[in-house]
């Protein structure tokens, strides 16, 4: 069989397919790959899975390692708790002998399916997915988030293992580009839509990435925020939990508050860095989605949050001479470096959970984000009691 090489490391969930069976009778480089899986396993590097006979056939399989033995035992043994994964994370690699690199959806579940000789051709398979985002304090929340979603679904053990990467926002082009044509890992690239209005498409970084994605490239995936910035993501009571003390926050907290407690449905178009000012939106085209959008909005703010927008929206045009001297504000910020400030707070667990639990508004947003987290780069706790043989 010729094999298709694709240089490419895991951290997902592995299940290893019964056609395996057929060849690790005469096959060494099947013998091969599954000895390397299984080191990996016993490294924490991913999870392994398969149906009771595969895994029952491995842990007493002459032709593998001992060491490989003892962790296909350990996973047998371990199959009544870990099983349930496979019905849970629904991405997941499927190891086949065919000679193949394909993705296919069945039944809502998406596979991405792999020949197994490749393990045996590239033998550095300990190497994490690739979680990719404009800079490294995004990577953190995004752990947290998906630290949650575990937490939420009680996955046991699982836990998040990724190299952690930035794209510095301008060059995130470039560096998803370099990962993907490299072929040599999993990679989960995730980014800002950088929407300023429901009817408006996404940013530069966002198109531009998704331009240079080869769809055919099942290795790696883009994930497009469904807010306009990670920011829209970050429950209310971090935000009030953060800058209650700060009281020129004051009216971005009250404003937040008003928006959650009154369904109005803005929150993820806010600019929660900088707000918004009246005579910004003036300054649009008037047939514009942003003008048309955000005018709408300012209304709503004025009736029931901000009268001092009214007069100006009476006029459609800012009193101020100067924008700097403009007060009307249609939405209230917090200023720059937000994520850096939640990570220097150092939220337990427990507590991050809570908070987003607690959050409705971003509940559909925040468990899709978990999710895909989660099953591009789960892992399960080493296997000690197995020695390490290099």
């Amino acid at each position: 069989m010729s094999l298709i090489l694709f240089n490419i490391t895991y951290n997902m969930l592995l299940i290893l397919d019964p056609s395996l069976l057929n060849g690790i009778q005469h096959n060494q480089n099947v013998i091969h790959a599954l000895d390397l899986i299984a080191h990996s396993r016993r490294l924490g590097y991913h999870i392994v899975l398969g149906d009771r006979e595969v895994i029952k056939y491995l842990a007493t399989c002459d032709s593998l390692s001992k060491l490989a033995q003892e962790v296909y035992k350990d996973i047998y043994n371990n199959l009544p708790i870990i099983h349930s994964y496979r019905h849970v994370m629904r991405t997941q690699v499927k190891v086949v002998l065919e000679n193949i690199l394909e993705f296919v959806e069945i039944d809502g579940f998406h596979f991405i399916l792999v020949c197994i000789e490749y393990f045996s051709s590239y033998l550095s398979i300990h190497s994490p997915t690739i979680l990719l985002a404009e800079n490294l304090d995004d990577v953190s929340f995004y752990k947290r988030v998906a630290d949650t979603y575990i937490k939420s679904n009680t996955l046991g053990n699982i836990h998040i293992r990724c190299e952690s990467r930035h794209g510095g926002g301008g060059t995130t082009t470039q560096v998803f580009q370099q990962i993907q044509s490299g072929e040599q890992n999993f990679c989960l690239c995730i980014l800002d839509s950088d929407k300023k209005a429901p009817k408006l498409s996404p940013g530069n970084t966002a198109r531009d990435v998704s331009r240079a994605h080869n769809p055919k490239q099942h290795l790696c995936k883009v994930y497009i925020l469904n807010v306009r910035e990670i920011e829209n993501l970050i429950p209310t009571s971090i935000y009030r939990d953060l800058f209650i003390e700060d009281q020129n926050k004051k009216n971005a907290i009250d404003f937040i508050e008003f928006i959650d407690n009154n369904h109005i449905d803005i929150r993820n178009y806010l600019d929660l860095k900088n707000g918004l000012k009246l005579c910004k939106v003036f300054k649009e085209n008037r047939e514009g989605e942003f003008f048309k959008y955000w005018i709408n909005c300012a209304r709503i703010i004025s009736e029931t949050f901000n009268q001092n927008l009214y007069i100006c929206l009476q006029n459609l045009v800012c009193s101020k001479t100067e924008d700097k001297d403009c007060e009307c504000y249609v939405t209230f910020g917090f200023g720059d470096n937000i994520i850096r400030k939640i990570e220097d707070k150092k939220y337990s667990s427990s507590d991050f959970h809570l908070a987003i639990s607690s959050c409705v508004f971003l509940k559909e947003e925040l468990e899709s984000l978990g999710a895909t987290i989660t099953f591009w780069c789960c892992a399960l706790p080493s296997i000690p009691t197995i020695p390490a043989q290099n």
